[in-house]
């Protein structure tokens, strides 16, 4: 079995890269704080809201999500592809 990538997942690959880098990273040592003085890691909704959004307008909202309700229904590997970037963070 053939588990290499298609140009297409690789650029989506490459797209979740930039996400986490530009959207996610900068967000680490604000959450890292929050939670060393007892607030918990969880986003804020403010937080949540702006990156939500960012990712919807960057095509990555329910990727794994059934089409009739708004996701892409991508294949298994392709989304271990997109999980191993976003676990970078």
């Amino acid at each position: 079995m053939d588990f290499s990538l298609t140009e297409e997942q690789t650029m989506l690959k490459d797209l979740v890269a930039r996400f986490v880098q530009d959207e996610l990273v900068p967000l680490e040592s604000t959450i890292l704080a929050r939670e060393a003085s007892g607030g918990g890691m969880a986003l804020s909704d403010e937080e949540r809201t702006k990156i939500d959004a960012r990712a919807k307008e960057l095509g990555l909202f329910a990727l794994d999500g059934p089409v009739e309700y708004g996701g892409s229904d991508l294949p298994a590997v392709t989304m271990i592809s997109v999980f191993a970037e976003l676990a970078k963070t």
